[in-house]
């Protein structure tokens, strides 16, 4: 999609929207349609806190809109506020890349048309 920032007082909100139509799987977890619109909000709450939402709007999937809120936090050991889910250093990456290869290894084994044992 494309972003489009704005401050809205002491928060920065960007829209996202010009989705393609991935279906179910799409941009987000259960798929989208093009009629899809993504606004964040990022605002900082103090020296060490962010306070992070998004609202996901498709009505091509979604019965509502549906939100998340939550706040970040600075950890002491670091110079730079992180995301949690997104950083270099996520072990849960690990594992992704670990079932991609074993799924790889396994269609190899079992041909091109699937046929696994």
């Amino acid at each position: 999609g494309a972003a489009r920032g704005h401050w809205e007082g002491d928060t920065l909100v960007v829209d996202y929207t010009n989705f393609k139509d991935w279906g179910m799987g799409g941009t987000f977890a259960y798929g989208n349609t093009e009629k899809a619109h993504l606004t964040e909000r990022w605002k900082r709450l103090d020296e060490n806190h962010l306070l992070y939402g998004f609202t996901i709007e498709d009505s091509g999937t979604w019965t509502r809109p549906w939100s998340i809120e939550f706040v970040m936090w600075r950890l002491t050991d670091q110079e730079q506020l992180v995301e949690y889910a997104c950083h270099e250093g996520n072990v849960g990456l690990e594992f992704t890349l670990s079932a991609a290869r074993a799924k790889e290894k396994e269609e190899g084994e079992g041909g091109e048309d699937g046929d696994r044992r």
